[in-house]
């Protein structure tokens, strides 16, 4: 991580290679992995250190099934769903 800072306010910089995995139907990819670069605004408040502001950029190209978020959102839309 890249981080400069000037009293209380910082900016961030973060390379992140996001490999995300849930189990699919047979035949379609179980993966998707996402290379991005993540700018961050943090501001010191009481002692503390916040995100203001979070920007992802892509940085390379994503490799796998972007769908998996979806598989991944419905499943845990049915776990919660109370039992009849």
């Amino acid at each position: 991580m890249l981080t400069t800072v000037d009293g209380d306010i910082a900016h961030c910089r973060a390379m992140v290679d996001a490999w995300h995995t849930v189990p699919t139907d047979p035949g379609i990819a179980d993966f998707y992995t996402a290379r991005n670069n993540w700018l961050l605004r943090l501001e010191r408040v009481d002692g503390r250190w916040l995100i203001t502001k979070w920007t992802i950029v892509t940085a390379a190209p994503s490799d796998g099934y972007q769908g998996v978020y979806h598989v991944a959102q419905a499943r845990a839309a049915q776990d919660r769903t109370p039992p009849r």
